[in-house]
């Protein structure tokens, strides 16, 4: 599946777009698939990134479509953008223009037709002396609004998928709150609790969670800082342990697989470590590339990932007794105790992640946990 999407917590603008490419007539393992026994031998799906910033507009687009009308419409689109939405009160219409007559050159079979590009993005506007995002959206695409992210628009195949994880992650949001738990308690903690819940959804799907909807990919994210600035998300590691919390002492093993994310002008990836259990180890970097692809893999910088030190930390409990899954991203307080005491070696202490197990399970109690 391919999806991108908007959300907009107070201040923080956000663009939200997978790198899945599917090749058409190929079985390729994706990273949510890639496990010891399958995958480190593999051919693996490639990684591209499906959205741009342009900082002069102060604007940034995510597109869907095939392959080979990505690569002809990100040559074609920044260029006219830039010429035509000058002194443009509102730049995203001229946007959607260019879009439309880019399609208009192809004959479509029909209006759903997976070539056609579907474009969302959005750029700094200003009114009323206030600051907000002046957007562009596909109108046939689903919508839905929320308490913590405004409305969010999508785009893709997966566009309903991720809208109603969003839409159960939202929900959530306020019993956490009420339990005291100050994971969510601004906006930048929920943005981050969010992305890092979208991602290890899909990332271990496999590792006991029911749920079908992935996508299989990873899904990056630019955020408009303050509406000023544009920043994405540079690098969250993803960890997963099973517990069983019925006994006397909660038992937890950490899960054999690891994903590392990395995003940096001269490489971006994602790095996997898979274990089995006999304790022998296997590593993959898996290159993102940008449109249009230069044909060669970007493996030049590779990182030593023993060594990665991430700006976020999401950790995937499942709870094997009742076969809940919590996906729960650490605060800024907890990633500075792992910074500080040196716990980033491909994993966590299991005291550290019996008292984060503990705390979820308070505060969740029963319910489904942000799946």
């Amino acid at each position: 599946m391919t999806v991108c999407a908007i959300v907009h917590p107070d201040g923080l603008p956000t663009l939200l777009s997978d790198v899945l490419v599917s090749i058409v007539g190929q079985k390729l393992i994706t990273p949510s698939q890639l496990t010891w026994n399958q995958g480190i031998s593999e051919r693996l799906s490639p990684l591209m990134r499906k959205s741009f910033v342009l900082p002069k507009q102060t604007a940034a687009f995510a597109f869907s479509g095939s392959v080979e009308r990505i690569q002809e419409f990100t040559e074609y689109f920044p260029l006219q953008f830039q010429i035509r939405s000058q002194g443009e009160a509102f730049p995203m219409r001229v946007a959607g223009v260019i879009v439309d007559a880019f399609n208009s050159n192809y004959d479509w079979p029909n209006p759903s037709d997976d070539d056609r590009i579907r474009l969302l993005g959005f750029c700094r506007s200003e009114s009323d002396g206030k600051l907000g995002i002046n957007g562009v959206r596909d109108l046939s695409e689903p919508s839905i609004q929320t308490k913590y992210f405004k409305e969010v628009f999508a785009i893709g195949s997966g566009a309903r998928a991720v809208l109603n994880d969003i839409a159960i992650f939202d929900d959530q949001i306020d019993q956490n709150i009420a339990l005291s738990d100050d994971v969510f308690t601004t906006s930048e903690s929920r943005l981050n609790g969010l992305l890092g819940a979208l991602n290890a959804k899909m990332l271990f799907v496999r590792m006991g969670d029911p749920l079908s909807d992935t996508w299989g990919g990873y899904i990056e994210a630019t955020t408009l800082v303050d509406y000023a600035e544009f920043s994405p998300a540079e690098s969250w590691s993803h960890l997963a342990y099973v517990t069983q919390v019925g006994a006397s002492e909660p038992s937890i093993e950490q899960f054999g697989k690891q994903v590392h994310y990395h995003r940096s002008a001269s490489w971006s990836g994602l790095g996997v470590r898979l274990e089995d259990r006999q304790g022998n180890v296997g590593q993959v970097s898996i290159p993102i590339e940008d449109f249009p692809a230069s044909g060669q893999p970007n493996d030049s910088g590779v990182l030593d990932w023993s060594t990665f030190s991430p700006e976020n930390v999401t950790l995937t409990i499942y709870f094997s007794e009742t076969g809940r899954v919590v996906h729960r991203t650490l605060h800024h307080d907890e990633h500075k105790f792992l910074v500080q005491q040196g716990l980033m070696n491909w994993g966590l202490q299991s005291k550290f992640v019996e008292d984060i197990c503990a705390r979820a399970l308070s505060v969740f109690g029963n319910a489904k946990l942000q799946e």
